[in-house]
């Protein structure tokens, strides 16, 4: 397993892979890792090079806006935010989808909702 691994991270191209690729081969890196090491059988080559790779896909997935990691919901502009000139409110989009946070942009008139106006929810 050791070898398939350091062959792997050796040919993986980050900056090119979908996020829910780079998130698996962290996932699975870890388990190979971690059970190498229960067996008192892990190599510190296969632990270094997999390191520097995990620490290039954290990077990777930390970038901010770019066409690969971003789902951009559609653009609004102030008059759009308010409606949409037929009579339909627009609504909170995505405009930032990170593994561990969401950016939403949240059009004029729509209130966030704290508790306060409804008690009993």
């Amino acid at each position: 397993l050791q070898q398939q691994l350091v062959r792997y991270v050796e040919n993986i191209k980050v900056e090119s892979q979908p996020r829910s690729h780079l998130e698996d081969s962290v996932s699975t890196s870890i388990a190979v890792l971690w059970a190498s090491h229960q067996a008192d059988s892990l190599f510190d080559r296969t632990l270094h090079l997999t390191k520097m790779v995990v620490r290039r896909i954290g990077r990777q997935l930390d970038l901010p806006v770019t066409s690969r990691n971003l789902k951009r919901g559609p653009s609004t502009t102030s008059s759009q935010a308010a409606g949409n000139g037929d009579g339909r409110l627009a609504v909170p989009q995505i405009v930032l989808h990170l593994v561990d946070r969401l950016v939403i942009q949240k059009p004029s008139g729509w209130q966030v909702d704290d508790g306060k106006d409804d008690p009993d929810l």
